[in-house]
């Protein structure tokens, strides 16, 4: 057949595009691409909140529980023949609940000031559902390492605190066996160490 003519719909007859012309449709993004990071770009520390920030600057050792029968090293931090971890504690007596929330748990005191409350501050922390019982301090149970003595003192806080059946109004020295009452909750005092017995005695014991 002579005088072919190009037919409407043929390919040939599209309007052809130069290479070196951009593309109407943009390439696609690379979902990667702003999404790396170097590898030796070094990542910030990130500090927890209300602590303290990382370094050596600002940082305060913790503090120490003084204990009969130490003696201070170079340094100044309390030495003795009993090694202990820090942070530990030796065991001077316990309160025991008896009634009210928490019944049957017993809690350790250990040398010094025992503050008394449900908060998480607290060194003797009494939060099994008693909200009658101060948060901070309700009362305190201290342990006088050099006389071998127990007292206890109210905290300041508007709910008192019972040493039997009298509110507790001055430090009065705590007797083996007080019933303790706050709020709700009930305690007897049960004593480890006292006249006849203290860590000291163990601490300055000449080895076998």
């Amino acid at each position: 057949m002579s005088g072919d003519t190009k037919k409407p719909g043929n390919f040939f007859s599209s309007p052809t595009r130069r290479a070196d012309q951009p593309s109407a449709e943009p390439p696609a993004s690379d979902p990667l691409r702003n999404r790396t990071r170097r590898i030796d770009t070094p990542v910030p520390p990130q500090n927890r909140p209300n602590q303290p920030a990382m370094g050596g600057a600002g940082l305060t050792p913790a503090t120490r529980i003084w204990r009969p029968g130490q003696q201070e090293s170079a340094e100044g931090a309390p030495t003795s023949n009993a090694e202990q971890a820090d942070g530990d504690d030796y065991v001077v007596g316990w309160l025991v609940i008896v009634d009210g929330p928490g019944k049957g748990i017993g809690l350790a005191l250990g040398y010094g000031w025992n503050s008394i409350g449900r908060g998480e501050d607290q060194r003797v922390r009494l939060d099994f559902g008693d909200g009658e019982i101060s948060r901070e301090t309700h009362c305190a149970v201290a342990y006088d390492g050099k006389n071998r003595k127990f007292f206890i003192q109210h905290g300041g806080g508007r709910n008192l605190t019972y040493l039997g059946d009298d509110p507790v109004l001055a430090p009065q020295e705590l007797q083996a066996n007080a019933r303790i009452s706050l709020g709700r909750t009930s305690l007897q005092f049960v004593p480890f160490c006292g006249g006849s017995f203290d860590w000291a005695d163990v601490s300055n014991a000449a080895p076998d």
